[in-house]
């Protein structure tokens, strides 16, 4: 077998900044995952080394997705494809109340995760003596494309008053969606970011079938106006 190589998301590129940000000695405990794996996909980072719940909501979102602790609460989510010439795939370090799988266990915050895991594109990475992950730049577009998935970068957070009058105007554009309720009971930056990716993700599904209708495309446009808000990308 030879060498494992490593892809990583926008997602993993996300989280590993903002988790090493708040806890530098992850950093350590990621590249010790990293030489483990690639050396052997198959050698367990400890007990906790294991698959999803088979039948779960992540491992029907993408199949043999598994997980490892890396401290007490909080996991790298990765996959592993091909034989003999193996690849690790990244999704993102998470605590368990990232994942929805603390006690109690949040499934609405699970479905959303999943959903992104699976919508995510995959990128080729050399991870090794990793201290932070370059971020890719804001996606420019104004409508979702196929394969779009909105890229975050931590930032400081914006102003209520700002981000309140975006979510209003979006949701005045398709209010079945329900985009003010979902936004103001996420708690975290990133439940937010996960409530957006969603409604991107459902929006490409329609772009698939059919195009758009012309509040639709507004909502869309409105979706990525309240990214940028939430992440300080500029336009």
């Amino acid at each position: 077998m030879m060498p494992a190589t490593f892809q990583v998301t926008p997602l993993f590129r996300e989280t590993f900044a903002a988790k090493t940000q708040a806890n530098p000695v992850l950093a350590s405990k990621f590249n010790k995952f990293i030489e483990i794996k690639k050396a052997d996909p198959n050698q367990l980072f400890g007990a906790s080394d294991k698959p999803f719940k088979s039948g779960g909501i992540f491992s029907n979102a993408v199949p043999k997705i598994r997980h490892a602790h890396l401290t007490h609460d909080l996991s790298i989510v990765y996959t592993v494809v091909g034989g003999d010439q193996p690849v690790i795939q990244l999704h993102g370090i998470f605590s368990h109340d990232d994942m929805g799988t603390g006690q109690p266990s949040n499934l609405n915050r699970q479905r959303s995760l999943a959903a992104q895991f699976a919508g995510q594109t995959m990128s080729t990475a050399d991870v090794s003596a990793q201290t932070r992950p370059e971020r890719s730049p804001a996606s420019k577009s104004t409508s979702p494309g196929p394969g779009y998935v909105a890229r975050t970068k931590p930032v400081a957070a914006p102003t209520e008053n700002l981000f309140v009058k975006s979510v209003k105007s979006a949701d005045q554009e398709w209010q079945q969606r329900g985009l003010l309720d979902r936004l103001m009971q996420a708690e975290t930056r990133n439940e937010k970011l996960a409530v957006i990716n969603s409604e991107l993700q459902y929006l490409q599904t329609i772009v698939r079938r059919n195009q758009l209708y012309p509040n639709q495309q507004r909502y869309a446009e409105k979706l990525i106006q309240i990214y940028n808000t939430l992440t300080g990308a500029k336009k």
